[in-house]
């Protein structure tokens, strides 16, 4: 593995890096996996990519480092985590992208009136990585992307899923997770949770991971019997 490899796979940020990072991707490795950036890193070459696993970890770098980045793309966990972090990155000429698995979370803000932090553009996670690859490459040639799922849709003002999330214990759950979670703990398998859902296998099998971090449990089983317990 290439040294610039080494550094993108383990997020190191820029250790013996010769050109600073244009394209940084901030969140955690299940939204950008191992293969995803080493794809991403293979197709822009000369586009120097760094990987970081918040916001936060922005600190760390000088401001010649962060002056060089063009896209800051953000997943839907880091963003929230660190939403100040990213509106004072945004006021400088960084176009913050968010990477989204959670598509009313997205779609709220997209239509919020003023945005905080302003997002640029929105790109799904669970898209093919040829066009993952080329939607990349239209931000970095100055485009915009929102996708139709987003322009079309309308966030829920009264949803009793939502109603109950409220009252639950079950904090940093986004409304998709939410859903995901409650068939889970039916005892529904995945294939099952997808046509349910409209979601791919794969984009189930995300949302249980991101599950399991952000409850602390181990595995499904553990997530399911805390959400029986929090359930009024």
């Amino acid at each position: 593995m290439s040294e610039h490899l080494q550094e993108v796979a383990h997020s190191v940020p820029l250790r013996g890096c010769r050109r600073p990072p244009e394209l940084a991707l901030v969140g955690s490795r299940s939204s950008f996996t191992d293969n995803l950036l080493r794809a991403t890193s293979h197709e822009f070459r000369d586009h120097p990519l760094i990987h970081l696993p918040s916001l936060d970890a922005l600190s760390t770098m000088s401001s010649e480092q962060t002056a060089s980045m063009r896209l800051l793309l953000v997943d839907e966990f880091a963003l929230a985590a660190s939403s100040e972090a990213a509106h004072s990155i945004a006021s400088g000429p960084v176009r913050i992208v968010l990477a989204y698995l959670d598509v009313e979370a997205a779609a709220r803000r997209y239509h919020e009136a003023h945005q905080r932090p302003p997002i640029h553009s929105f790109v799904p996670l669970d898209v093919r990585l040829d066009v993952w690859l080329s939607l990349l490459k239209l931000l970095l040639h100055g485009g915009k992307y929102v996708p139709e799922e987003l322009l079309n849709h309308r966030p829920h003002r009264h949803n009793p899923a939502i109603d109950r999330m409220s009252e639950l214990p079950l904090l940093g759950l986004t409304r998709r997770q939410y859903d995901v979670l409650e068939l889970v703990a039916e005892g529904h398998p995945n294939k099952v949770i997808a046509l349910r859902l409209g979601l791919s296998d794969h984009t189930v099998k995300l949302h249980i991971h991101n599950i399991i971090s952000r409850l602390g449990v181990t595995n499904r089983t553990e997530a399911a019997a805390r959400f029986r317990d929090c359930r009024p």
